[in-house]
């Protein structure tokens, strides 16, 4: 039952590690106020989808290698890693003169990483 809840977070975080390493503005245009993205918010975006690519490979493996110690770790390790991006979520939201779109932010951002984590706990717990 691990595999299965592994797999689904490994599917999303390689499809929205392909996401914001292929279309960095769009993606922040979903979350900031900005209009124009220079080229270290472009490169910062591309490596936080490398990331996120990053993980899936590791939970794709633990599924492959079918060793419930080692999806049990990724599960671990993904809600850990979630955990750390919301307190830094909620962080830049409450900047005074944050360009962060609050309303898009915590909708697209927060929720979702909320929804994988949830996901993972499922997993740990079946």
């Amino acid at each position: 039952m691990k595999k299965m809840f592994l797999q689904i977070v490994s599917i999303t975080y390689m499809i929205f590690g392909l996401l914001w390493f292929m279309i960095p503005a769009k993606m922040l245009s979903l979350n900031t106020e900005m209009v124009i993205y220079d080229s270290i918010h472009i490169h910062m975006t591309r490596v936080f989808g490398l990331t996120l690519m990053l993980a899936a490979v590791f939970g794709i493996y633990a599924t492959v290698k079918k060793d419930k110690n080692l999806a049990k770790v990724c599960l671990i390790s993904y809600i850990i890693y979630n955990i750390i991006v919301i307190i830094y979520q909620f962080k830049a939201n409450n900047q005074r003169e944050s360009q962060w779109n609050k309303a898009k932010h915590a909708s697209f951002g927060t929720l979702g990483l909320i929804l994988v984590s949830i996901v993972c706990l499922f997993g740990l717990f079946h």
